[in-house]
């Protein structure tokens, strides 16, 4: 058995709107996530999307959450092995 629990929240102003989420998986009930952390960690990145700022223009490093980088890296391996061609 796995357990599993995920969570979507939307956060908006007069700025726009973000939506973002957790999840926990667990072979143990034991070991998952506290429904109240997941909610908060998701209301927490949503709420940090809102106004987004442009940067200067100019080189900077890039830091990428572990969400988005495997969420990047997949649509490039797509995109080179050819299963992202419509």
């Amino acid at each position: 058995t796995i357990y599993s629990a995920g969570i979507q929240v939307v956060a908006g102003n007069q700025g726009g709107m973000q939506i973002d989420g957790d999840h926990s998986f667990a072979v143990h009930f034991a070991d998952m996530i506290d429904p109240a952390e997941l909610g908060r960690s998701a209301a927490n990145e949503a709420v940090s999307k809102l106004n987004p700022a442009l940067p200067a223009s100019g080189e900077a490093v890039i830091v990428l959450s572990p969400d988005a980088a495997g969420t990047f890296f997949d649509s490039v391996m797509e995109a080179i092995d050819g299963t992202a061609v419509h």
